[in-house]
C-alpha cells in the first residue's frame, strides 16, 4: 500500500524513472566496479598507513579488504554489501578516518543491496546461471528481494536520493548559523584556501584582479547550493527543478573533484548521480543497427561482445539471414552485408570499419578505444587491417551450420523469483524510524531541544545507530573548515648532507602535498586519509583556539600530531638511527575576506613557532 501510494506521486513527478530494469542492472554492475576501484585505493592508503604507524593490523582492517574486494568482483554481493556496511565504519573509527566520503559510501551500499546489483558482471550472475545446486544457494541470497520491476527500481533511487537530500538539508542547517555563508564569503575564501583549494594560486591572482568577478561568483554559488540543499527533495518533483538538482549537483561534485580537496567524497557523489539521475533512455532513432551475418563464428564472437556491454541500449542487432528487405531497399548485397557488416545510426549507412569507429562513439565503455580508432581512420590502416580480416574470415574463423540469432536475442538476466515488496516495505518502515530518530537528535535546531529529554543511554544508542545506517549532519565549509588555511605544521627532514628535506605533507605555503609523490584518483590527502583526516585535519581544527604556540607543541595536541608524522615518516622512509626533524608552525588570516575589494597581505605568513628534536626510533629529544 505505501509503495503503491509513493510510486504514484513519484509517477506524476519528473523524477527520474527506470524504463529497462536489465539495462539499470547493466549501469549498476558496471558503476559497482567504479565504486569497488575507489574505496580499494582509498582504504588500501588508510591500511598501509596503519600498518607502517603500528607495525602491525587489526582484524577489521584485513576484514574490510577482503570484503572490498569480493563486493568489486560481485562474489555474494549482498551478504558483502552488508558486511561493509557494517566494516568501513568501524575501520575509520580505529584509524580516526571518518570522513562524509564513507557515509555517501553507505548510501552507494544500501542502494546497490536493495537493487540487486549482482545480477551482471559479477561472479554472482556467472555462478546463478550454471542453474546447480551451488547455484542454488548463491539465487537464495538475491530472493530476499527478488527480480525488480521497474516501478520498484524507482523507488529504490528515490529512497536513497532522499537519504543524501535530508542530510544536505541537514548541513544547510549550521551553514546558515555561519556568517561566511551568511554574506556568501564561503566561496570566495575557499577557493583561495591553500589547504582547501588546489587552485588557490590561480583563484588568489583572480581575486586580485577582479575583486568584484570573485564577489559576483560568491554571491552566485551561495545562492545556488542554498537552493539545492533546501528545495532539494521537492524540486525533483517538477520539470525545471529536477533539471537544477541534476546539473547543479553534477556541477558541483565536478568541482569539489578538481579543485575542493575533499578526499574520496566527490568522486562517490559523481557515481551516485549517474545511477539516479541518468536513466537508461534511448529510442530506437538513437541506437546503432548492427546487421550482422547470423552464420559467421567471428561474427557471433563480436556480437556477443557488444551485446555483453551494451549497458545503455545503443546497440540493435538484426540477423542478416531473417532481414533480407532491409539491406536489398538500401541498394546493399548479400556478399557485401556479409563480407564487411553493415549498420544504421540516424538514418546514415556506415560499412565495415567505418561502422565499429561509430560502436565505439556510442557506447563510454570503449571511450579508451576511440584514440586507436582516429589514427587507423586517418591513416587508413584501420580500414586496410578490417578489411584484410574482413575478407578472409571464413577460411580463419569457419561458419555455423546453423543460426545464432535466437542466442543473441536471449535475456541473459539471472532467473531470480519475482519481486518482493513485502521486504522493501518492512526495510524502508524500520528507515523510517532511524530517520525520525535522525531528525530529533541531529538536526540543527530541533537536536538541542528534544535530546535532552531523551535519557542518555537510548539516546547514545541511536546516535551510533543512525550514523553507522548512513545518517549524519554534514559540518563543512563553516568558519572552522574555511579558518583551516591560517595555520599549518611544517616538516622538515635533516638528510646526509645535513640539509633540510622537505616531508611531503604540508607545503611552506600550507598546501597539502602528495607524501608519495603523486595521486592518480585525485583524493588530494597527503596518499592517505590517516594523514589527512586523522592527522592535518584535526591539527588544524584544534590550533585554531590556541594563543600560545610553544606550549601546544611541547605539551598539547601540537606535540601528538608532529610526533605521529615524525613516526610515520621515520617507519615510511626506513629510517636508522637517530634522526633530526625540524618543525616550523605558521599563520596568517587568509580566510578572513571581505567583498568587493583584493586584499593580498592576508596570505602572507608569519612564523609562530620553530623547534628541532631529534628521534631514533622510540624517543623523542629536543634539540636546543
Amino acid at each position: 500500500m505505501m509503495m503503491n501510494l509513493l510510486y504514484n506521486i513519484l509517477s506524476k513527478s519528473s523524477f527520474p524513472k527506470v524504463k529497462s530494469v536489465q539495462n539499470e542492472l547493466q549501469k549498476i554492475g558496471l558503476l559497482r566496479w567504479g565504486v569497488g576501484i575507489i574505496i580499494f585505493i582509498r582504504f588500501y592508503e588508510v591500511v598501509n598507513s596503519l600498518y607502517f604507524f603500528n607495525q602491525g593490523l587489526p582484524v577489521v582492517a584485513y576484514a574490510t579488504m577482503l570484503l572490498i574486494v569480493l563486493f568489486t568482483l560481485g562474489f555474494a554481493l549482498p551478504v558483502v554489501t552488508i558486511g561493509l556496511i557494517i566494516a568501513v565504519r568501524m575501520l575509520d573509527a580505529y584509524a580516526s578516518t571518518n570522513t562524509l566520503g564513507t557515509t555517501i559510501l553507505i548510501h552507494l551500499f544500501l542502494l546497490m543491496f536493495l537493487s540487486n546489483a549482482g545480477q551482471y558482471y559479477s561472479i554472482d550472475a556467472f555462478i546463478v546461471k550454471k542453474k546447480n545446486k551451488f547455484a542454488k544457494l548463491f539465487n537464495l541470497q538475491y530472493s530476499i528481494i527478488g527480480k525488480h520491476t521497474e516501478k520498484s527500481l524507482t523507488l529504490v533511487y528515490f529512497f536513497i536520493f532522499s537519504l543524501y537530500a535530508i542530510i544536505s538539508l541537514a548541513a544547510l542547517g549550521y551553514h546558515i548559523q555561519d556568517v561566511y555563508w551568511i554574506e556568501a564569503l564561503t566561496i570566495k575564501s575557499l577557493l583561495s584556501n591553500s589547504y582547501l583549494s588546489t587552485g588557490y594560486e590561480g583563484f588568489r591572482w583572480v581575486e586580485n584582479t577582479y575583486p568584484n568577478l570573485v564577489s559576483y561568483l560568491s554571491f552566485i554559488g551561495i545562492v545556488g547550493q542554498s537552493l539545492f540543499q533546501f528545495f532539494m527533495l521537492f524540486l525533483v518533483f517538477i520539470k525545471w527543478g529536477n533539471f537544477f538538482v541534476k546539473w547543479w549537483g553534477m556541477k558541483f561534485f565536478v568541482i569539489s573533484l578538481f579543485v575542493i580537496n575533499l578526499s574520496y567524497l566527490p568522486h562517490l557523489e559523481i557515481i551516485l548521480w549517474l545511477i539516479i539521475f541518468f536513466p537508461i533512455r534511448i529510442s530506437s532513432e538513437n541506437k546503432v543497427k548492427i546487421i550482422y551475418d547470423d552464420y559467421c563464428n567471428l561474427c557471433k564472437k563480436a556480437m556477443l561482445f557488444f551485446k555483453k556491454y551494451n549497458f545503455n541500449n545503443r546497440y540493435e542487432f538484426i540477423a542478416l539471414s531473417k532481414n533480407r528487405e532491409l539491406y536489398e531497399k538500401h541498394n546493399l548485397t548479400e556478399k557485401e552485408v556479409k563480407t564487411y557488416m553493415v549498420g544504421w545510426y540516424k538514418g546514415k549507412l556506415y560499412k565495415g570499419y567505418n561502422l565499429y569507429f561509430r560502436l565505439m562513439l556510442v557506447n563510454p565503455l570503449f571511450y579508451i578505444l576511440v584514440p586507436i580508432f582516429i589514427i587507423g581512420y586517418l591513416t587508413g590502416l584501420g580500414k586496410l587491417i578490417y578489411n584484410y580480416i574482413a575478407e578472409r574470415r571464413y577460411k580463419v574463423f569457419g561458419q555455423c551450420e546453423i543460426s545464432f540469432y535466437d542466442e543473441i536475442q536471449r535475456n541473459d538476466i539471472a532467473h531470480f523469483s519475482n519481486f518482493k515488496p513485502k521486504f522493501l516495505s518492512r526495510f524502508l518502515l524500520v528507515y523510517m524510524f532511524f530517520l525520525i530518530s535522525f531528525f530529533l537528535l541531529r538536526f540543527p535546531y530541533v537536536g538541542d531541544k528534544v535530546s535532552p529529554r531523551i535519557p542518555g543511554i537510548v539516546q547514545s544508542y541511536l546516535k551510533k545507530t543512525i550514523y553507522k545506517v548512513g545518517l549524519e549532519v554534514p559540518v563543512v565549509f563553516n568558519d572552522v573548515d574555511l579558518s583551516m588555511g591560517d595555520n599549518w605544521m611544517v616538516l622538515y627532514k635533516k638528510n646526509e648532507q645535513g640539509e633540510w628535506d622537505l616531508i611531503p605533507i604540508s607545503g611552506e605555503d600550507g598546501h597539502r602535498m602528495s607524501y608519495n609523490g603523486s595521486d592518480i584518483m585525485h583524493f588530494t590527502n597527503h596518499n592517505s586519509d590517516f594523514l589527512y583526516f586523522g592527522t592535518t585535519l584535526r591539527y588544524r581544527r584544534t590550533i585554531l583556539k590556541v594563543e600560545d604556540y610553544k606550549a601546544f607543541h611541547e605539551e598539547g595536541f601540537g606535540r601528538e600530531s608532529f610526533e605521529k608524522r615524525v613516526k610515520y615518516d621515520y617507519v615510511k622512509t626506513a629510517m636508522k638511527g637517530n634522526v633530526s626533524y625540524k618543525i616550523m608552525v605558521y599563520s596568517n588570516t587568509s580566510s578572513k575576506v571581505s567583498h568587493w575589494e583584493a586584499t593580498p597581505e592576508r596570505h602572507e605568513r608569519e612564523l609562530k613557532y620553530e623547534a628541532v628534536y631529534s628521534y631514533n626510533g622510540k624517543e623523542f629529544h629536543k634539540q636546543k
